[in-house]
């Protein structure tokens, strides 16, 4: 029969994913002796099950006299599904998402500290749904189910209201508008025209502060919203639930101390503390400061000198380290649960490889057994060939999550020090508990941790 000759000249290879099939030829020279017509390929498909998306110029093309270059010939194509659109916030004023500036950009602290304002009444923002996707189907015909769009959150805070009618976000209050966790608020603003001194005293506020002037050491400023100073802070303590912005710089004289839940924005930091949720953009230089912030660390067009430099994503400065071989800590911190799962998995792995090569010994044992008949030999080898089995899938699953989470690591997570010029000696480079001791100069190179491993690559 047909079907019958085929199998001994073409054989079929189908994605992981049933999403695609292509055939190969052993023998061309027996395939175009061969009378094979469209019908035979057909029949040889739905003999694999392959009943979708078939290519008909393909099964033409198999009819005629072929060569090796035609394959591996893909056969069969399955219908992608296409995932819903995830729904967004269109907004209708500018907040300060929309102040914030991007390690691309030139930072000019004075023309970015502008406080955005609202009137009682305006419209802030619109939740647009997200879109309906479609499922697809799969050479088998079976359905591929698409990935709906995610509903978007957000919720109105203080003094705004949300209206179900239009899906849109009001201001119930004038003031300033702030977005953070989801969450809209309209904050007031307590404003200072000068520095601090014994005239203001210490400023303690519910909603965002701003101080045209300086604020000198020994003053407190804090602040449930932003905290926007025109000048420079020395010894003082600045507290903000949101962002800190900072026209001049902090000199800190080893006591100077920012703490923000949100990024912080300013021109330089000499001898200072910082403390940020969001990412720490300096316009200059970082001195001899400690600096611990939740995503990203950007010295646009400054250098990193001494001190201790801590983020979760990018670190990034034109220099690091110095001539005279300042010491220099640069820490990232990598999620506690990644070491704690790859440890776990690899003693996992251990443990199957070592009852796997059990297994085989036993197995070669009873191979050789001189009573293969024997009843009770044969439940032996019956018993151990279905626990090799077993013990090999679990080496599979083990391995497939342990490229899982390098792959999450190696395309989403993995964090990094980029160096626009040089790095130099004596800078100690940590990714969790992974060090590296810089002896040499490096440039123009960026530094990451592959595997366990803490190496560099060209920028």
């Amino acid at each position: 029969m047909p079907s019958e000759r085929l199998k001994t000249i073409f054989t079929i290879k189908v994605s992981k994913d049933a999403m695609s099939a292509t055939i190969s030829c052993t023998n061309v020279k027996q395939a175009n002796d061969e009378p094979f017509n469209e019908t035979d390929f057909h029949d040889f498909l739905r003999a694999h099950n392959i009943v979708f998306g078939i290519d008909e110029q393909a099964i033409r093309r198999l009819t005629q006299k072929l060569t090796t270059s035609h394959f591996p010939m893909t056969i069969s194509n399955g219908q992608q599904a296409i995932n819903g659109k995830d729904g967004y916030i269109v907004y209708e004023v500018e907040s300060d998402e929309h102040v914030k500036v991007s390690p691309d950009e030139k930072l000019d602290f004075r023309d970015i500290i502008r406080i955005p304002t609202v009137k009682e009444g305006e419209k802030l923002a619109t939740i647009i749904d997200p879109d309906e996707g479609t499922d697809g189907i799969n050479i088998y015909g079976e359905k591929v189910r698409h990935k709906p769009g995610k509903i978007v959150k957000m919720r109105p805070g203080k003094n705004v209201t949300y209206h179900e009618a239009d899906k849109s976000f009001y201001a119930s209050a004038e003031g300033q508008i702030s977005i953070d966790n989801h969450l809209i608020d309209v904050q007031p603003v307590y404003e200072v025209n000068e520095s601090l001194s014994m005239k203001t005293g210490n400023l303690d506020f519910v909603g965002s502060i701003t101080i045209r002037g300086d604020v000198p050491t020994g003053y407190r400023v804090k602040a449930g919203g932003d905290v926007k100073i025109y000048g420079i802070v020395e010894a003082a303590h600045i507290e903000a639930g949101g962002s800190v912005f900072i026209s001049e710089g902090l000199a800190g004289l080893q006591k100077g101390e920012i703490v923000a839940g949100g990024d912080v924005h300013l021109g330089y930091i000499n001898q200072g503390h910082v403390q940020t949720e969001g990412s720490l953009y300096v316009e200059q230089s970082i001195v001899h400061s400690v600096c611990v912030a939740s995503e990203q660390v950007i010295c646009k067009i400054g250098s990193i000198i001494g001190g201790s430099i801590t983020a979760r994503q990018l670190i990034e400065a034109k220099d690091v380290g110095n001539r005279l071989s300042t010491k220099t800590s640069i820490n990232f911190t990598l999620p506690v649960d990644y070491f704690a799962t790859k440890e776990k998995l690899l003693e996992e792995k251990e443990h199957h490889e070592k009852r796997l090569h059990q297994l085989n010994m036993i197995g070669d044992k009873l191979k050789n057994h001189k009573l293969l008949n024997n009843p009770k030999i044969k439940a032996m080898v019956k018993k151990q060939k279905h626990s090799l089995a077993e013990t090999n899938n679990q080496l599979k699953r083990v391995n497939d999550q342990l490229n899982e989470l390098e792959q999450k690591m190696t395309t989403v997570n993995r964090p990094k020090l980029v160096i626009r010029q040089t790095l130099y000696p004596q800078v100690i480079v940590a990714f969790g508990k992974y060090k590296r001791n810089f002896q040499s100069e490096f440039s123009y190179v960026y530094v990451t941790i592959e595997g366990n491993e803490i190496v560099t690559h060209p920028n």
